[in-house]
């Protein structure tokens, strides 16, 4: 498989998401998923592959990269000494801003 760039051919991307060549050129046709023609050859947005998400700087990630990302940031979060009220409510913050983050992505992950 060629390295994760914004575009692969529809063979490429449908082995990337596990899904068969015509699932994807039936979402293709529906506009669930973006893409190009160019000399011939259909080229897939990768930002657009269910189980794909894009950071900021365009890098895609897979939905298991970011939860294992998340439950990091939660472990950090575990790990650090409470020792006053302040850092318990800025604690109880930090948890509640995960577990928004994680409901979001379980959310955009079944579209």
């Amino acid at each position: 498989m060629k390295k994760m760039t914004h575009e692969m051919t529809l063979t490429d991307a449908a082995r990337y998401v596990n899904v068969s060549y015509r699932t994807l050129q039936r979402w293709v046709s529906k506009g669930r998923v973006k893409s190009r023609l160019f000399h011939g050859r259909r080229y897939i947005d990768t930002t657009t592959l269910p189980g794909c998400r894009t950071t900021m700087s365009g890098d895609t990630m897979s939905y298991k990269v970011l939860t294992e990302l998340l439950q990091i940031v939660q472990s950090l979060i575990d790990m650090q000494p409470v020792s006053d009220i302040q850092s318990i409510n800025r604690r109880r913050e930090l948890r509640a801003q995960v577990d928004a983050l994680l409901v979001l992505l379980d959310d955009t992950n079944r579209d």
